[in-house]
């Protein structure tokens, strides 16, 4: 299942209420909660993850292509600018 919830910042009202709702369902079955609620916020990518979720990250971003135009994927653009590959 995939969820998300507009407008939910003040007080995180949409997810928590969803989660007290559903937390006996949600405790032994969900794997992830990925909070993207800034996913797009300038040129630059930044990854901000549990260390057991940089690597899975950092090799579908080599696959994807840099939205620049570059001809590089978005791991080179990110390194490139900075970003630590490792989580280091």
């Amino acid at each position: 299942m995939l969820a998300s919830w507009d407008a939910e910042e003040y007080a995180a009202i949409g997810s928590t209420e969803w989660v007290e709702e559903f937390a006996t369902w949600a405790v032994p079955n969900m794997v992830a909660y990925v909070n993207v609620d800034v996913a797009v916020s300038g040129p630059h990518f930044r990854l901000d993850a549990v260390p057991e979720l940089w690597g899975l990250v950092e090799d579908t971003i080599k696959d994807v292509p840099s939205p620049k135009a570059s001809g590089k994927s978005i791991y080179d653009e990110w390194t490139a600018d900075g970003g630590e590959a490792g989580g280091t």
